[in-house]
């Protein structure tokens, strides 16, 4: 069964990198993915279990150093991102698994995160996830031009003007970054387009095979081929 990813927003907004710097700005991305793993996984944990103070200090089991009893460890998190990007599946989703059919009272170990069973209990997660994702599109677009069309009316605006606030609007407004900057590209909304790129490609690449299919002629040409470029600097084909 093929592997399947899905989405990850950054909070920093920048344009799209010029060509010669592209491989710095994605090798930072795939850098930084283990503290980002460790931190999702910490916020589950205290979500599952009501124990806020989970992973506010360092864990020399998980992060690496010396215990209490004077073993040392090296971190697992490198080991667990390196598994999620060889198996192509979205960091966030693939933790969520996890969660979502772990016993009552039984969180999962990091250490488990790297197994088969952690891997079919995603794959069981990601079912569908053809159907899943064209239905996303529909229903994001759907937000985007709803939000246009009654501030068109109800404000006098031309479309473009309200297809632009519509965009940027958040909130009442339920559209993923990759969405909004495919519209954005669309109507050549360039600072728009600029403004989500770096959330679209991260949310892309987990899943570009399924984006591919799911949102074909949706998806800018040389938008694919960066999320592809960006797939062989982590070791894909």
């Amino acid at each position: 069964m093929p592997r399947h990813r899905r989405i990850i927003e950054i909070d920093d907004i920048q344009a799209p990198p010029e060509p010669e710097r592209a491989v710095d700005a994605d090798m930072e991305r795939i850098d930084a993915l283990p503290g980002m793993i460790r931190d999702t996984f910490c916020a589950m944990v205290r979500e599952f279990t009501g124990d806020d103070s989970y992973g506010v200090k360092a864990m020399p089991a998980w992060d690496g150093g010396k215990d209490r009893w004077g073993k040392n460890h090296k971190p697992v998190w490198p080991k667990i991102a390196k598994h999620i990007v060889q198996i192509q599946a979205n960091p966030i989703d693939y933790l969520k698994a996890q969660f979502n059919y772990a016993s009552p009272g039984r969180q999962p170990a990091p250490n488990t995160l790297t197994h088969d069973n952690a891997v079919k209990k995603y794959d069981q997660y990601m079912v569908n996830i053809d159907e899943k994702l064209k239905r996303k599109l529909e229903l994001d677009v759907e937000s985007v031009k709803n939000r246009a069309t009654l501030v068109q009316h109800g404000l006098g605006w031309d479309f473009t003007r309200a297809l632009r606030d519509a965009l940027l609007t958040h909130g009442t407004v339920y559209a993923s970054p990759l969405a909004r900057y495919c519209l954005a590209t669309e109507y050549e909304f360039k600072d728009i387009a600029a403004r989500y790129y770096n959330q679209a490609l991260v949310q892309y690449v987990f899943q570009k095979k399924f984006y591919d299919a799911a949102w074909a002629g949706v998806i800018p040409p040389d938008f694919q081929q960066h999320g592809q470029k960006l797939l062989e600097r982590m070791g894909f084909t």
